[in-house]
């Protein structure tokens, strides 16, 4: 949650991704201790199934995320190519990785794998 947070703050969709990648890394972390705590006994079979479900819905979440923000980066880069003297219609123009609107977000949804 922290490396989320982090990459939140940072002024950029690239870097936010980049830190989103770190998180779904940490996750990954996760699942292979939940494999030495079923190993070692400290969690039973159907515990170790749930917790590894919820990390790897997790991680999915967060793929998601990182896929949109590229997504909206590559798009942000193309338009930031514009030629000299062209000016930014909209709040949409914006960089910030959670500059969006209500509507793109609800379409963007549908792409997040959950």
């Amino acid at each position: 949650m922290a490396n989320i947070a982090e990459g939140f703050g940072r002024n950029s969709v690239k870097d936010f991704a980049h830190f989103l990648d770190t998180a779904r890394g940490s996750v990954n972390e996760v699942q292979s201790l939940l494999y030495v705590a079923l190993d070692i006994h400290y969690v039973e079979g159907c515990e170790f199934e749930r917790l590894y479900q919820l990390a790897e819905d997790t991680a999915s979440i967060i793929g998601g995320l990182t896929r949109y923000l590229r997504g909206r980066a590559a798009s942000v880069e193309s338009r930031d190519r514009r030629p000299a003297g062209s000016v930014k219609t909209s709040i949409a123009d914006s960089s910030h990785p959670m500059d969006v609107h209500s509507s793109e977000l609800h379409t963007r949804k549908s792409e997040l794998k959950v």
